[in-house]
């Protein structure tokens, strides 16, 4: 005669197998969001960088030029110009 545990599949071994295709995907699903969080932080991170850099190259031109004001001892009139700096022409008017 059988025994009851030979009649019956054995469930635990299937259990202890690995994870399910639903645990899978749902571990994903939490890794893909992580994953694009990251990348659209870094990337506006990136643009804060190029936007504050631009900004301080920019505040560099207008000190330079507001120091040419201060030291001319003539009259104070308008003026335009460029000047060269970090590779780009920067166009001042004071």
């Amino acid at each position: 005669m059988r025994n009851f545990k030979q009649t019956q599949p054995n469930l635990n071994r299937r259990r202890v197998r690995g994870m399910t295709l639903l645990e899978v995907l749902v571990a994903l699903a939490i890794f893909a969001t992580a994953a694009i969080s990251v990348i659209r932080s870094v990337s506006q991170h990136i643009n804060t960088v190029s936007y504050l850099e631009e900004k301080m190259f920019a505040a560099m031109v207008v000190d330079n030029q507001m120091a040419n004001v201060m030291l001319d001892t003539g009259a104070l009139k308008a003026k335009n110009g460029t000047e060269e700096l970090a590779g780009r022409t920067w166009y001042w008017k004071v």
